[in-house]
């Protein structure tokens, strides 16, 4: 048997195998059936660059699962001369499963580097057609693959390339980020952009929230999902390192020259995000309170000062000092936002009033909140940070609630609120009942707290920033 045959027989015998497994798998469980497998360019499929891949999807994959809620059941998995492969029986919607990883496919730095097929319970794959999904994009120049597998538009040489420089892009991102000890003197910048992603994604994930999107729904908004915030959340790290690093290279200016000279990285933040996410505001807010808190940072730092909670704060105030004025009080290229508009209709000043004072809101109420209800409550993590919401949505007035619903929208979601909080909040039965019905009349009124939830990612900011510090 020539070369090219034994090539073909192991990669038909290793499919059978693959089909027996499902079948019985299929049997047993009755469940849907996820497989994963990297895409592999070229002949050879067991390479240290498919290995690599596989266990990289493998473990995004089933962080993608439990995100959405979905249980892996039993889990099979080989590294065979004919490529890796897992297979993952679980405990959910097929359907449901599918939509939710073709959006890994498409929003994850490496989603076009993974092959993920859903099988229902009756052994039927599902395809993006069906589902009415476009196919996939092409990993070199994103046009769709089909047309240029067809046009034979690029070498194996450009696809191998294009497929290991972004493995790599993305393994140097995770090492920077969980491992700033490699990078001496950028370790400060890595590890409080690490801080700005952690708050971020525990903000997003947290569930159940009125009116924001969550692990179990998209909330009062149409356009965007969780994976939308992961995306955008993915791209916004390197602009927290460089906010880090402008605060570090300004420490010796003064405070009121600060935000002029580094505008610009918050301006590319923004275009950044509406690049990952298809024009979707997703952390607007959030880049402008958290990037003020990065200058702190960084500024302290520069000065070789600890920045505990009430430096950071302090400073931020002073480089904030009449910044609604400044920008509000004239006209200037961020008219008609809608915190502007509160501000002209309402007198709110919304996320840039609350920097101009010091985040009161968060140094004087929710995150000494936060820190006793987690002492009293060390398990209990996600009912503490709802109710540190719930209390946000009380005492702010949030620009995105009367951008969405005026004055009553407003007065409507703080007396909700405040009647969740009296009947235990998250940490009654009840209480999270009716923290499920608000979710619901908010979708139906419209109505979502954006500002509140950045306060949250704040809180949670300082609160992972300073764990064991003195304030």
């Amino acid at each position: 048997m020539r070369n090219g045959e034994q090539v073909l027989w192991k990669v038909l015998q290793a499919r059978d195998r693959r089909q027996r497994l499902r079948e019985e798998l299929l049997e047993r469980y009755r469940s849907p059936l996820v497989q994963v497998s990297p895409i592999n360019p070229g002949p050879v499929k067991n390479t240290s660059y498919a290995l690599r891949v596989q266990d990289l999807a493998e473990g995004i994959v089933r962080a993608s699962l439990q995100a959405i809620g979905v249980s892996i059941l039993q889990a099979e998995r080989e590294r065979e001369e004919t490529g890796p492969w897992a297979l993952f029986v679980v405990e959910g919607e097929a359907t449901h499963v599918k939509k939710a990883l073709i959006h890994l496919e498409e929003t994850h730095p490496l989603g076009r580097l993974f092959d993920l097929d859903v099988i229902d319970p009756k052994g039927i794959p599902l395809s993006r057609r069906t589902l009415g999904y476009p196919e996939r994009r092409c990993i070199v120049c994103g046009s769709p693959v089909s047309s240029c597998i067809r046009a034979a538009k690029h070498s194996l040489e450009e696809v191998w390339k294009a497929a290991t420089e972004r493995v790599d892009a993305y393994t140097r991102y995770n090492l920077e980020t969980h491992h700033p000890e490699a990078h001496d003197k950028d370790t400060v910048a890595v590890r409080i952009a690490a801080l700005c992603q952690k708050a971020l994604r525990e903000e997003v994930e947290l569930s159940p929230k009125p009116g924001l999107v969550d692990r179990e729904d998209p909330g009062a908004h149409t356009d965007m999902c969780l994976h939308t915030f992961y995306r955008s959340i993915f791209t916004l790290v390197p602009y927290f390192r460089e906010t880090v690093r402008a605060g570090e290279n300004t420490c010796r200016i003064p405070l009121a020259e600060v935000l002029p000279r580094v505008r610009r990285i918050g301006i590319d933040a923004e275009r950044a995000m509406f690049a990952a996410t298809g024009g979707v505001n997703t952390h607007k807010g959030a880049i402008f309170s958290l990037g003020i808190l990065c200058l702190s940072i960084g500024r302290l730092e520069g000065l070789g000062l600890t920045p505990t909670v009430s430096r950071v704060l302090r400073v931020a105030r002073g480089m904030c000092k009449g910044l609604v004025k400044k920008e509000w009080g004239k006209d200037s290229t961020i008219l008609h936002t809608k915190g502007w508009k509160a501000y002209k209709q309402y007198g709110v000043t919304g996320a840039r009033g609350e920097a101009e004072k010091g985040f009161p809101r968060v140094r004087f109420f929710a995150l000494p909140l936060l820190k006793l209800l987690t002492s009293l409550f060390p398990n209990r993590r996600d009912q503490c940070l709802l109710t540190v919401l719930l209390g946000l949505m009380v005492i702010v007035k949030d620009t995105n609630v009367l951008g969405r619903g005026g004055l009553i929208g407003l007065r409507w979601m703080r007396l909700f609120s405040l009647r969740v909080l009296l009947w235990g909040g998250a940490f009654t039965g009840r209480g999270m009942r009716l923290l499920r019905v608000f979710r619901e009349k908010c979708k139906a009124r419209n109505l979502s707290p954006g500002g509140s939830a950045d306060l949250l990612a704040v809180t949670i900011f300082l609160d992972s920033l300073t764990s064991g510090q003195r304030n």
